[in-house]
């Protein structure tokens, strides 16, 4: 069995168990207002301030977006959750989208480098439990050893924090990371705690995909690599699960933001309206509400997959249970096991 679960130990000496599920934010996709001093405020920091109060167990915020005070964050919220995740902000200065985007509004385009990411960093709160993730820029791609000298070159700056190492691309030419490099230099990757690859670099189909995650889970096992593997750009019901069985721990998105999950898909946001909430309920209520819901399900999904890392029984998951097991058989067959 692939699904696995990883104890990861924070400097605090708190520690905390996978699977993991981040409900991310990020001011990318929304639209921008002019602020009364002539700042550009983003819708997303409503949202933010909404959420807060049902955030629990961990959040993601961008780095980039906090330099630019597009929504609050730790230092504003307190501890809101257990663990707080602080990506590089690469996705929000890149003109990249993730699969799960619909709108793909204009947005400013600022200053980032890893300087301001490595300021923001220095102001986070020391006493919270915080993973940081690495400086990347998808626009000068790098050869994966460079990519690891790097970022452990980084992370050694910051030693108050987890840290989370994100897998790119190797030349501009690539769409799709390629599986040799990484099982060519799989050593390297020792004394990382968590292994970070974007959903939408993974692979072509989502088979592809989980091939991917199994080969590079594998891999880490023979190495003797207890790193958690985490997924950029996947958080919804059906993909979470796929890339739990095929040996991934850690998965966050926005699409808990741009779709409600049902009946284990996730679904037009107007469709949910009517099936749940009737024909009078307001815009605002009733995104709020299903803001709500969605984080409700997320907690629900994240008990399944503990539940099915201890034995394997997909009667676990409330739903889609066969075919995630025929998707399991399919790539069982493929890797050979």
């Amino acid at each position: 069995m692939l699904a696995r679960r990883t104890k990861l130990h924070f400097p605090s000496g708190v520690s905390i168990m996978t699977p993991i599920l981040i409900p991310s934010f990020s001011s990318k996709g929304w639209k921008f207002k002019e602020g009364s001093n002539g700042d550009k405020i983003s819708e997303i920091k409503e949202v933010v301030e909404w959420s807060a109060e049902f955030l629990a167990n961990t959040v993601l915020f961008s780095a980039y977006d906090l330099h630019y005070n597009h929504y609050p964050g730790p230092k504003d919220l307190g501890e809101i959750t257990d663990i707080t995740f602080i990506d590089s902000g690469g996705y929000e200065k890149s003109e990249d989208h993730d699969l799960s985007s619909v709108y793909r509004m204009p947005w400013p385009s600022r200053e980032w480098s890893v300087l301001l990411l490595k300021k923001v960093i220095n102001g986070l709160p020391k006493a919270h439990n915080i993973v940081i993730v690495n400086y990347d820029d998808i626009n000068k791609p790098r050869l994966l050893k460079e990519q690891i000298k790097t970022a452990k070159e980084f992370f050694a700056e910051f030693p108050q924090f987890l840290h989370d190492f994100l897998i790119r691309t190797e030349t501009k030419s690539q769409n799709f990371i390629q599986l040799k490099s990484i099982l060519d230099n799989i050593s390297l990757l020792g004394n990382l705690h968590i292994i970070a690859l974007t959903e939408k670099e993974l692979g072509n189909s989502l088979l592809e995909r989980m091939v991917k995650i199994a080969k590079i889970r594998i891999a880490l096992d023979e190495e003797g690599i207890n790193s958690a593997i985490h997924i950029f750009g996947s958080l919804d019901p059906i993909t979470s699960c796929l890339y739990f069985i095929s040996g991934a721990e850690i998965f966050d998105g926005l699409t808990w933001l741009r779709y409600a999950y049902k009946d284990g898909v996730a679904v037009y946001n107007e469709n949910y309206r009517f099936l749940e909430r009737g024909l009078t309920e307001k815009t605002q209520s009733a995104v709020k509400f299903i803001f709500y819901d969605n984080l409700q399900i997320i907690s629900e999904l994240n008990d399944e997959m503990v539940s099915f890392s201890h034995d394997g029984d997909f009667n676990h998951f409330s739903h889609h249970k066969e075919k995630f097991e025929k998707a399991f058989k399919r790539l069982q067959a493929n890797i050979g096991r």
